[in-house]
């Protein structure tokens, strides 16, 4: 059982990994089908459907925060007690906000407007950065031109001090799709807005082909606590060790808390390996966690190292003896946990739901 649990991460982690580009492509298929599983799924989520309005995805962000937490708090091991609590916020689009200095930083160009969200009036500098994601609300008119449908090509640029514009995210629209919300990946830009306050010149959303469909996008101020709008969805942690903010890299794994190796000396011990859904495209459903650490087991296992059992024991014992009778112990998942996910409802894509994902993560490993 352990040896396929570390056969399901692999595939999840690494694009189904070198070891796995010779199996034939109905296997493959079989391995996916072992992961929907495991989700509680049928089918796999149509992630070109979605259209989760900006309440179910609050509602249902706070309600996968608790199961994380409650997660945490049920669990023993000292990583768990060490772990600390996320926390989301909701921030609305507010040009009115902006310093005088930025008026007219943007033209309003064909299809492109304009977004200014006051994260450091939101944010605390001293929290860690986890996810951030501009919604936008993509409106289909019902008396559209008619020409033939192009493809909506929707694109979020961070607006930089020399003039510049840095594309962030991009996503592909169904013209066809009708009224919908959508969601671009805006982590790098409210970044270093964290690190640079002044340098927060806003965001610019570009939709290639909006108005030859007849299509556009809701970006006006709305009062406080409205529903409707853009907004920047931002999910963020305390430092464990610092309450000043550190540069973020790319992404680095949690803290040394899970039997993680060092000083080993090749000996059977768990490594990190990070998987980040979006770099998968079987796996863009997953609205939450956007990574994590799997872990992954790897070392040797001389005799008596580490053992998993007594069972391990009698098996070292034997191969020492006889080793045409038993293989050698390797080194394997000892504890595994399950992993708190917020996906796309594969029966209806208006709506979220959470699910506990079992044997997702490394927690130790041993000679079994």
């Amino acid at each position: 059982m352990h040896c396929w649990c570390v056969l399901l991460v692999v595939v999840v982690s690494g694009g189904f990994g070198a070891a796995f580009q010779d199996l034939q492509q109905h296997h493959v298929q079989r391995l996916k089908k072992k992961l929907l599983a495991g989700l509680g799924f049928n089918n796999q989520p149509d992630i070109s459907k979605m259209n989760v309005s900006r309440e179910e995805y609050e509602r249902m962000y706070r309600v996968y925060l608790q199961s994380v937490e409650m997660q945490r708090l049920q669990e023993e091991d000292e990583e768990a007690q060490q772990a600390l609590p996320q926390t989301f916020h909701s921030i609305q689009n507010e040009p009115s906000s902006a310093p005088n200095s930025m008026n007219g930083v943007l033209s309003h160009d064909v299809d492109s407007w304009w977004l200014y969200f006051p994260v450091h009036r939101e944010l605390d500098s001293s929290r860690e950065l986890d996810t951030a994601v501009v919604r936008v609300f993509v409106q289909q008119h019902r008396h559209r031109p008619r020409r033939k449908a192009v493809p909506l090509v929707l694109r979020v640029f961070q607006l930089l001090p020399d003039g510049e514009q840095l594309m962030l995210d991009e996503r592909r629209l169904d013209p066809a799709g009708g009224d919908r919300w959508v969601q671009l990946d805006a982590v790098r830009a409210v970044d270093t807005w964290l690190d640079e306050p002044d340098s927060n010149l806003g965001l610019k959303i570009q939709c290639k082909g909006c108005r030859l469909n007849g299509a556009d996008i809701d970006t006006q101020e709305k009062p406080p606590n409205s529903l409707d709008g853009a907004v920047l969805n931002v999910l963020t942690s305390p430092f464990a060790s610092s309450h000043a903010r550190q540069k973020r890299a790319a992404w680095e794994p949690m803290s040394d808390r899970r039997t993680q190796c060092k000083n080993t000396k090749n000996k059977c011990c768990r490594h990190s390996m990070e998987v980040v859904f979006k770099d998968f495209e079987d796996f863009q459903y997953v609205v939450q966690p956007a990574k994590y650490d799997a872990g992954v087991c790897r070392g040797r296992c001389p005799a008596s190292y580490n053992p998993s059992s007594h069972h391990a024991l009698i098996q070292g014992l034997l191969w020492r003896k006889d080793r045409s009778r038993a293989p050698r112990p390797c080194c394997t998942p000892h504890k595994l946990k399950s992993l708190q996910m917020l996906v796309l409802d594969p029966k209806d894509h208006t709506k979220l739901m959470v699910v506990d994902f079992k044997d997702m993560e490394v927690v130790n490993c041993a000679c079994s």
